[in-house]
């Protein structure tokens, strides 16, 4: 009968057993399913937020494999994104920098996860500024010290850009904007505003001037700009200094994981794909740092800085100045007095408790430490030393600090460094150090002085980290962000970058520069029958054929499918850049094997070139080639051309 009731109580627990874990993985399955939100901040009608970024959201979701991905337009009136961050019903918010330091103080959030690149123009920018124009007539206003006592037009006092910048950037220069402020609501009706003389002076976004005549609304010489600033990277005028575009926010609820997952795939995002050009951006960039924009909301008080205390000290003193001046000396005395008192008492025992205190952290800190004279030569070192140098203590002490060199930095950088020590008495970045086996690794290093009660220098103590992990992992980053995943050529985002500049030195050296567009003939067939993977393999083959054929300086990019862009130095039909183009039909027309099957296509090549009688821009320049190379499928692929004017005629 025993036997019986113990046998009963095994079965009951293994039948308890196996519903628990059914009902955990029912659990895991539920929270697997359950949708992300994305929040976004509505600067537009709901209809128009859900038309622009519905494609992005649904991007997100083929991108996390199949994890459905919410869109839910915010508006910043009546404190809806606060609600919905206070009841937990997004996972992601995508707002203005301005209300991004509001949110973050408000409900303690972490710093950004990325930074959004929109297009000005159709040129990609994570950053902008403000504008301070003037009528170009008018002789009476040429400095930001003129805007004194003047008749100032600006879009909104809550707009970074179109206000809170220039009266930051006046402020820093010492000039206070005495006179009338009118808000007009939009960028286009300050800019008319000035040029009709119903203002003296307008504040506006950086881009809105270069819209504006591009649009035919505006011509340059009717306006000019104030205390015009020039930055190499940035392509529009500006009088203030810059500031990052709409950060990506991941809410506390979202796991590092989830976290991770989103980031690769809005770091990959192309700037031609549709999601994209529906919303009319350039992508997203690793996150900028704020700082700027929280400082500017600091010295301005605007939200969340912009609560001030209902009584103050100053009120006190003003009120009750002589009574407050004795009633302070008095209690200062009789505080002194004691603190003197009990400071002989205890001075021993305090002493005794930091030197106990400080042996400690010494010891037992995560961190490297090491201790070292005036020459560099090592007289201590922890424990964290030890492991991350892989020198025990009895091995370093007594040698100098030039052991752990890697060789990785430059002599120059190690003078600038003991340079910085001698003059400030601290220096911090990052170095690469070798390891005892050999290795190289990154550390965040701080070095400091140490000097006696005299004010002689003793030597100096070393604190570094190992970040070796975060240096691999911003590399992958960067890698993700610029390059090509099937071909490893640089991607569109890349290409972009580097024509501007090459562009920039083929004018300034009045040398020919070719943009070439590829375009593979009879790749959809190659999908169709062997699948995506071998015209992978495909596209990767020819990638590597093309560019061993093409010179070192020139630079071959993928931008999309079967499209190969390129850029040929000191280009010339009648020379080599006739034999590359040659070469190049050449070695795509060649069948490649894959998996056992031999596969032949051929490229279809259009030509332009750089500079020409008017000025163009890289995106025009583009254009051409891709309309040369149509050409040339018309004419029976497997050929190239070279653009004309007729082409487009």
């Amino acid at each position: 009968m025993l036997n019986l009731f113990l046998r009963m109580s095994a079965i009951g627990r293994s039948v308890r057993l196996v519903l628990a874990a059914c009902l955990l993985l029912v659990v895991q399955v539920v929270q697997a399913a359950e949708p992300l939100t994305l929040g976004i901040l509505a600067y537009l009608p709901k209809e128009q937020m859900i038309e622009r970024y519905q494609p992005l959201a649904n991007y997100l979701s083929e991108s996390l494999s199949g994890r459905d991905v919410r869109l839910l337009p915010l508006s910043y009136e009546g404190d809806q994104v606060e609600e919905a961050i206070a009841n937990q019903r997004i996972d992601l918010l995508l707002t203005n920098p301005s209300h991004f330091i509001k949110l973050r103080i408000h409900h303690n959030l972490s710093g950004a996860m990325l930074t959004q690149v929109v297009l000005r123009n159709s040129v990609p920018v994570s950053s902008f500024g403000g504008v301070i124009i003037a009528r170009a007539d008018n002789a009476q206003i040429d400095g930001l010290d003129d805007l004194v006592d003047k008749h100032v037009v600006a879009a909104d006092p809550r707009s970074l850009g179109g206000y809170q910048a220039q009266v930051y950037e006046a402020m820093q220069q010492g000039v206070e904007l005495s006179g009338n402020i009118e808000f007009l609501k939009k960028h286009n009706k300050v800019v008319t505003a000035v040029v009709e003389g119903k203002a003296d002076v307008g504040f506006i976004r950086s881009g809105v001037l270069e819209a504006m005549v591009k649009a035919g609304q505006l011509t340059a010489s009717q306006v000019k700009v104030l205390s015009p600033k020039a930055v190499d990277t940035f392509p529009f005028a500006l009088s203030t200094d810059l500031y990052p575009e709409w950060p990506l926010l991941a809410l506390p609820r979202l796991q590092d994981r989830e976290i991770r997952q989103v980031a690769s795939a809005l770091l990959a995002l192309d700037m031609y794909h549709p999601a994209a050009q529906a919303a009319r951006i350039g992508g997203f960039d690793p996150p900028k740092d704020y700082l700027s924009v929280e400082n500017l909301a600091r010295a301005l008080r605007v939200p969340p800085y912009d609560q001030l205390p209902e009584f103050t000290l100053a009120d006190i003193l003003e009120k009750h100045q002589l009574a407050v001046v004795l009633l302070s000396i008095c209690i200062s005395v009789i505080v002194f007095l004691s603190l003197l008192l009990y400071r002989r008492n205890i001075q021993l025992s305090r002493n005794a408790e930091n030197l106990r205190r400080a042996a400690s952290v010494f010891a037992n800190t995560r961190e490297g430490i090491s201790l070292t004279d005036r020459q560099g030569t090592i007289l201590d070192v922890n424990t964290a030393f030890e492991q991350m140098t892989g020198y025990s203590r009895a091995e370093i002490i007594g040698k100098n600090t030039r052991m752990l060199k890697s060789n990785s930095q430059s002599p120059e950088f190690y003078t600038e460094m003991w340079s910085a020590l001698q003059s400030r008495g601290e220096w911090q970045g990052e170095v690469w150090n070798r390891h005892k086996s050999g290795t190289k690794y990154a550390v965040q290093l701080t070095i400091g002085a140490v000097h006696d009660t005299t004010g002689a220098l003793e030597g100096y103590v070393g604190l570094f980290s190992n970040i070796t992990l975060q240096k691999e992992y911003q590399h992958r980053l960067e890698q993700i962000a610029h390059f090509d995943v099937i071909t490893g050529l640089p991607n569109r985002i890349l290409f972009y970058q580097r024509l501007q500049q090459e562009m920039a030195l083929a004018k300034r050296y009045t040398k020919k520069l070719g943009v070439v567009f590829l375009d593979l003939d009879g790749f959809k067939a190659v999908n169709d029958t062997y699948g995506h993977a071998t015209g992978d393999k495909l596209l990767s083959s020819l990638a590597m054929r093309m560019r061993e054929t093409m010179r070192q300086e020139d630079t071959l990019a993928r931008i999309g499918g079967d499209e190969f862009i390129a850029t040929l130095h000191d280009f010339s039909v009648e020379g080599d850049g006739e034999q590359i183009l040659s070469r190049l039909l050449d070695v795509t027309s060649q069948p490649v094997e894959i998996d056992g099957d031999l596969i032949q296509v051929s490229v279809s090549i259009g030509v332009a070139i750089y500079p020409q009688d008017e000025d163009v821009e890289a995106d025009e320049l583009i254009s051409q080639a891709d309309e040369a190379m149509y050409a040339a499928k018309k004419a029976g692929k497997n050929s190239y051309r070279v653009f004309e004017f007729d082409l487009t005629e």
